[in-house]
């Protein structure tokens, strides 16, 4: 089984604008780095390396809400556009008994498209005594996911994600926050799993 393990450190910045009490528009950027290290199989050709390189995202985002039975959902439609400055490839590779090392791959310039169409819930777990103010809560989102990536599709592809969130508020005012939050995603044989943490 080929795998591809991203481990990347990204600082975010987001505008939203309210167009009605339930509909709301935003832009958003994020520049990051990303290291990567990949384990691909192919016909008994085993190749395995690492790379990093520079990224930079920007999109926009439209979103709405709507109530079932007193729990609010929400749904977005995401547009993400992304390129990354990638170092040369270490790689290693391995085929019929043959093992070649510390092969140099140019990467350079990649790429990627990305529509996001997930629905969402939250779920309160804690409350301030005095207030009511949401202390922790939890996020259940699911949805369709197409992606044009030269890493892994040939054009847009389409497939499902899926991600649950976990959310705490903290400090006098409750103006601080810590988030962690799990995600998968399927497009054609391609798998991802993402952890994120954010503050």
């Amino acid at each position: 089984n080929s795998s591809i393990e991203d481990k990347t450190t990204e600082l975010h910045a987001f505008i939203i604008k309210d167009i009605e009490d339930s509909l709301r528009v935003g832009l958003f950027a994020a520049i990051g780095r990303a290291s990567y290290e990949f384990n691909l199989e192919d016909e008994g050709l085993l190749l395995d390396g690492k790379m990093d390189g520079n990224r930079k995202i920007y999109g926009a985002m439209l979103s709405g809400d709507f109530l079932v039975n007193e729990q609010i959902f929400t749904t977005d439609f995401i547009y993400t556009r992304s390129s990354e400055d990638v170092n040369d490839a270490l790689l290693r590779a391995r085929y019929l008994g043959e093992n070649i090392q510390n092969i140099k791959f140019h990467v350079g310039s990649l790429e990627a498209d990305r529509l996001s169409l997930p629905i969402s819930t939250e779920f309160v777990i804690s409350t301030k005594d005095v207030t009511s103010e949401v202390v922790s809560d939890a996020l259940l989102s699911i949805g369709l996911l197409c992606e044009d990536n030269p890493a892994y599709t040939a054009s847009l592809d389409c497939g499902y994600q899926a991600s649950t969130s976990y959310r705490s508020r903290y400090g006098d005012d409750l103006s601080k926050e810590v988030s962690i939050n799990y995600a998968y995603e399927k497009i054609n044989k391609f798998r991802r799993d993402k952890l994120s943490i954010g503050w």
